[in-house]
């Protein structure tokens, strides 16, 4: 029972880190602006108070070299925050630096000035950091197991016999507190997450098909647009449309045209994951895909696996018996994305190559170009 929790603990924790990997990124990020000005301040006030009360030369030097990092942390927050993209990588290595930065000059203070004496900061701060930030839960065990590793063995080189059994006991003491309470901590943030993407994807799926809706479709079109033109990337457009539908709705019911949208749906989602594109529910009959990158070439082999896929998709019809369906598709491409462009123009071209392509007898491709309409079929040569 508990290798079950423990391998189902770890699934989820997988799926948030990838599905909520932009919100984790903020979270953390915010976080370590935040506990970097606490830290830098913090370091101030004592270095202050050690040079007037305390008159102890080597631990005012340790404060200055790590009020040095702590500001370089600071400037490195706030100016990485600035920046248009995020890395994981980079925002998950910063965090975990800060923490060993703080964890070091904890030891060094707990273990070098004062060796006769127990550290009283360590065990309180240790606890502290498995709260601040979001890591998979091996990544940050193994590093605060290497913090209290390196702890253990500073205060077992250094301190008197009477400060070692207390130092001792009370880092191993925190270290299995944190390990627990890291599992505790994190399974917190995951429920929290997974609350947030229920609610997400009601929002943003459409309820028959699974795929993305009309409202996600706004908010990814917008993005995916700027972010081709940032990068000088063709940006393309895709609408399928299923032919004769309305006849198919009148002949078999609308139960069964309902069915229709849900497999074709399905088929959609599925070469969606497998491809990695963005296809949403355009609307009643109508599928669209976005494509930011790829070339012509490429766009339309896509179209044609997606009608292939379709054509050959059982579908329901009348005293329990199957039949097909067919679609069209309309295809547009901007290969360089001027400073007046606008994805609703890639759009209303791609309107115009599936107008096109029902008037030339469906079941086909029609791709849009500025001086015509250029058609092709499914296994015709490839443009």
């Amino acid at each position: 029972m508990l290798l079950q929790y423990w391998k189902n603990f770890r699934r989820r924790s997988a799926v948030v880190m990838k599905e909520c990997r932009e919100d984790i990124i903020q979270s953390n990020l915010s976080m370590l602006k935040k506990m970097s000005v606490v830290a830098l301040v913090l370091l101030f006030g004592y270095s202050v108070v050690t040079a007037f009360m305390f008159k102890n030369q080597q631990l005012y030097l340790i404060y200055q070299v790590f009020l040095f990092i702590h500001a370089v942390f600071v400037l490195f927050a706030f100016w990485y925050a600035k920046q248009r993209r995020h890395s994981l990588a980079v925002t998950q290595g910063s965090c975990i630096a800060f923490i060993l930065s703080i964890m070091m000059f904890i030891t060094i203070i707990s273990v070098v000035p004062y060796r006769q004496q127990p550290g009283i900061f360590f065990p309180i701060l240790y606890i502290t950091v498995y709260l601040l930030y979001l890591f998979p839960f091996w990544v940050i065990n193994l590093v605060m197991t290497t913090v209290y590793a390196a702890f253990s063995t500073a205060v077992l080189l250094l301190k008197s016999p009477e400060a070692i059994s207390y130092d001792l006991f009370g880092a191993t003491t925190v270290w299995i507190i944190g390990i627990c309470l890291s599992f505790w901590n994190i399974d917190l943030r995951l429920r929290e997450y997974e609350s947030k993407l229920e609610l997400k994807n009601a929002s943003n799926l459409d309820e028959m098909t699974g795929l993305p809706n009309r409202r996600y479709f706004n908010d990814f079109i917008a993005y995916k647009f700027k972010e081709s033109a940032r990068k000088s990337l063709p940006f393309s457009i895709l609408i399928f449309d299923i032919d004769d539908f309305k006849y198919y709705n009148d002949s078999f019911g609308h139960l069964a045209g309902d069915e229709c949208l849900s497999r074709i749906g399905r088929v959609m989602l599925d070469y969606m994951i497998q491809q990695d594109l963005f296809i949403a529910r355009f609307g009643g009959e109508e599928f669209i895909a976005v494509l930011a990158g790829e070339d012509a070439r490429r766009a339309q082999e896509h179209a044609e696996n997606l009608i292939q896929q379709i054509r050959k998709c059982p579908m329901p019809a009348a005293f329990g018996e199957s039949t097909h369906v067919t679609m069209s598709v309309g295809f547009a491409q901007m290969e360089h994305i001027g400073e007046t462009a606008s994805f609703h123009e890639v759009i209303k071209n791609a309107d115009v190559a599936l107008y096109r392509a029902k008037a030339n007898g469906k079941d086909r491709i029609e791709r849009y170009s500025l001086s015509r309409v250029v058609h092709t079929c499914p296994g015709s040569p490839k443009l």
